[in-house]
C-alpha cells in the first residue's frame, strides 16, 4: 500500500509509460518527472477548471525536468489517472493541443476535443485494473463548493464566516458590464458596470440612443 501521494503518482506515470511504449510512445524516465497535485495556471481565455496541467523543461529552472500538476479536486485513483494519461501525452507529444497531439492521443486511446481528451473505454477499463493494483489513491479531495460558498445570509447583512483558504478573498459584490447593443447608436460599444442588485431594478440607459442598455452575464 503507497501511503505517499507523490510516489503514488509517479509509481501511476511508470505504470502509464508501459502502456505507452506498447504503442510505440517512450517517455522520460521518472527521474526527469516531478508530479504533484496543484491548480493550473490559468491566463485569460483559459478554463479555469484545468484538471490537469504540464510544464516542459523550457519553463525548469534545470532545463531538463518536466512538472505535471494533478487538480486536488480529483478524489479517486481512476480520476487522476485519467488526467495523468492526458498530461503524459503532452510529454510525448508537446505542450500545444495540435494535430500531433490529437493523432498521438487517438493511437494511445484518448477520446474526446484535444483540450479535453480523456482515455476512452478501452483504455479506462486498464487504467481502472491499473488503479486496483496501485491501491487506494492516497489524498484527501479539495470541496470547491465548501471554498466557494456563498456567506450565510441574515436578513441583508451576511454573518461572518471563517475562512477555509488563505487565497484571495471571494468577490461577493459582483459588477456586471452592461453595453449599448443598439443598431445606429453614436455610441454603440458603451461600456458600464453595475451591481447585480441594482440590475434587478433595471438595466441602465444609453446616454445617446437612451435605450437600455445589455447585460453581459
Amino acid at each position: 500500500m503507497i501511503s505517499d501521494r507523490e510516489t503514488w503518482l509517479l509509481t501511476a506515470y511508470t505504470a502509464v509509460g508501459k502502456i505507452f511504449a506498447r504503442e510505440g510512445f517512450d517517455l522520460p524516465p521518472v527521474e526527469q518527472i516531478k508530479i504533484s497535485t496543484g491548480f493550473g495556471l490559468a491566463t485569460k481565455g483559459e478554463n479555469k477548471s484545468i484538471l490537469g496541467q504540464t510544464i516542459a523543461p523550457g519553463g525548469a529552472a534545470d532545463g531538463k525536468t518536466w512538472t505535471i500538476f494533478v487538480s486536488p479536486v480529483l478524489a479517486t485513483g481512476e480520476d487522476a489517472l485519467n488526467v495523468l494519461c492526458h498530461e503524459a501525452l503532452h510529454v510525448t507529444a508537446g505542450c500545444d493541443h495540435g494535430s500531433a497531439f490529437a493523432r498521438a492521443g487517438k493511437t494511445l486511446g484518448l477520446e474526446g476535443k484535444p483540450t479535453e481528451m480523456l482515455p476512452g473505454p478501452a483504455l479506462q477499463a486498464e487504467l481502472m485494473l491499473l488503479a486496483m493494483e496501485l491501491g487506494d489513491y492516497p489524498h484527501v479531495a479539495v470541496d470547491m463548493a465548501k471554498v466557494l460558498a456563498s456567506e450565510p445570509a441574515e436578513g441583508d447583512r451576511p454573518r461572518a464566516r471563517a475562512r477555509v483558504t488563505t487565497g484571495p478573498a471571494r468577490q461577493t459584490c459582483r459588477y456586471v458590464r452592461c453595453a449599448c447593443t443598439t443598431e445606429g447608436c453614436d455610441a454603440a460599444g458603451y461600456l458600464v458596470r453595475v451591481t447585480a442588485r441594482w440590475l434587478e431594478v433595471g438595466p441602465p440607459l444609453c446616454p445617446s440612443c437612451r435605450e437600455p442598455m445589455e447585460a453581459d452575464r
